[in-house]
């Protein structure tokens, strides 16, 4: 955590990897929380504005989170074109129901968050993110871990957002992401849903434990594509995962795409339009070597 190089000097550092780290002054701590399952700061920084630091790790700064956030939500929307119920997995900071609630045709939006006090702290204090979307009348937030819920409901969505603080790569962590987590949820689509999630980045060379997690999600669902954003504030290029359920995705003109978004999104984007979805859908060299189909 931050940790004192200087006299009243207050920096944050984290490593990205053996021999990088990264640094950022520290000029105001908003907060400090521990809840049941993480560790929260949200802090002030000398050149990035407010910084919100989770379990010890910077997700993102108010200066740049959409474009962590708009890659996430925006890109299922375009490429289903029919995104009328979202289930989102984990509140996060409010920001996924903020993205969401940019499309005209969105009906329903639930929320499940395991903690209350993580879900209670960040609406609380993280309002110039969320914008107090979460106090919309579409949105539902229900606390209960996706088993229980999976008991208590048979509700079914368009898309499944997952905005949870868990390493699909860690091959040590598989209390959440692993076959029966991706089956349960591949339940609670609709024919044609969607689900979408981010992974940390990936090296040029091939990650077998990637190549293995895909195999498995291969075996759930029909198409698993790969895309990419990188978010200056973290210094790295994080990995979307979109996993659709029964068809392979479309292919959209770039025109096409344009009337979709002028007509169906109400809100302001500064990352997403019809140039950047397409660029998005043509990730790298190295995203593009990994074997999806193996």
């Amino acid at each position: 955590m931050p940790q004192k190089t200087k006299l009243l000097d207050l920096w944050f550092s984290e490593n990205l990897s053996d021999g990088e780290i990264y640094k950022y002054l520290i000029t105001k701590t908003r907060v400090q929380k521990e809840t049941k399952k993480h560790t929260l700061y949200l802090t002030e920084f000398e050149n990035r504005g407010v910084g919100y630091i989770l379990d010890n790790k910077l997700k993102f700064t108010a200066s740049d989170e959409f474009m962590f956030y708009e890659p996430l939500i925006h890109v299922p929307f375009i490429q289903s074109q029919q995104v009328k119920n979202v289930l989102i997995i984990g509140f996060g900071c409010g920001a996924s129901i903020r993205e969401c609630l940019k499309w005209k045709d969105i009906e329903k939006i639930t929320v499940l968050e395991e903690d209350k006090e993580f879900y209670l702290t960040n609406a609380e204090y993280l309002a110039d993110i969320h914008q107090n979307t979460y106090m919309n009348k579409k949105v539902d937030i229900i606390f209960l871990n996706l088993e229980e819920y999976l008991k208590k409901f048979k509700n079914k969505y368009d898309l499944i957002i997952l905005d949870i603080n868990c390493s699909f790569l860690n091959i040590e962590d598989n209390s959440l992401l692993d076959k029966d987590f991706f089956s349960n949820c591949y339940s609670l689509l609709k024919k044609d849903g969607n689900l979408s999630f981010y992974i940390s980045e990936l090296h040029i060379d091939k990650d077998e434990v990637l190549r293995k997690k895909i195999k498995i999600l291969k075996s759930i669902f029909k198409e698993v594509i790969l895309y990419t954003s990188w978010i200056p504030s973290i210094c790295k290029n994080l990995t979307f995962i979109l996993l659709s359920k029964n068809s392979k995705g479309k292919k959209y003109t770039i025109e096409e795409i344009s009337k979709f978004i002028k007509t169906k999104n109400i809100g302001k984007l500064y990352f997403i339009n019809e140039h950047s979805f397409i660029g998005l859908m043509n990730p790298p060299i190295y995203l593009q070597k990994y074997d999806l189909a193996s």
